[in-house]
């Protein structure tokens, strides 16, 4: 029975359907201004650096390199994309099933939703094992800096 594929019929009232299409609403509304984000990303990146390089010229500033944020802001801005590509193809998918009541189109909409949230989650525990290493560095910089100086 493993190798069969059972198929099974699932039917949404007009409630459900409802909350779908308000979902999709709000999905296609986030995913715009994540698009939005991940576009200030890239030139928050760029101009931060310029800026840097610019202004940095024979002072201290020079010693924040202007590469680490020419590259952390894209960098951060492609990480983001993903999970915000996968939201909006979610809420276009949803509103051709809705629509067209199409079953094939809500399941590629709830794939796309699964592997949305799927994406936000991983991010998130890798964040979460990030934050005792930031919390290391964060420690240890302000010391070494100390120590180069003789303070």
């Amino acid at each position: 029975m493993p190798d069969q594929m059972l198929e099974t019929k699932l039917e949404l009232n007009p409630e459900g359907l409802g909350y779908i299409e308000n979902i999709r609403k709000w999905a296609l509304f986030l995913s715009i201004l994540g698009f939005i984000f991940v576009g200030f990303c890239a030139l928050v990146g760029v101009g931060a650096s310029l800026a840097i390089g610019l202004l940095a010229r024979g002072s201290e500033l020079r010693a924040v390199p202007s590469f680490f944020l020419m590259l952390f802001y894209p960098v951060m801005g492609l990480v983001y994309f993903f999970p915000i590509f996968y939201l909006y193809r979610f809420a276009v998918y949803a509103k051709q099933g809705v629509q067209t009541m199409s079953p094939s189109a809500i399941t590629l909409a709830l794939g796309y939703l699964k592997k949305h949230y799927t994406f936000i989650g991983i991010l998130t525990i890798v964040a979460i094992a990030l934050i005792p290493l930031a919390i290391m560095f964060a420690v240890l910089i302000p010391v070494m800096i100390r120590a180069g100086h003789g303070v």
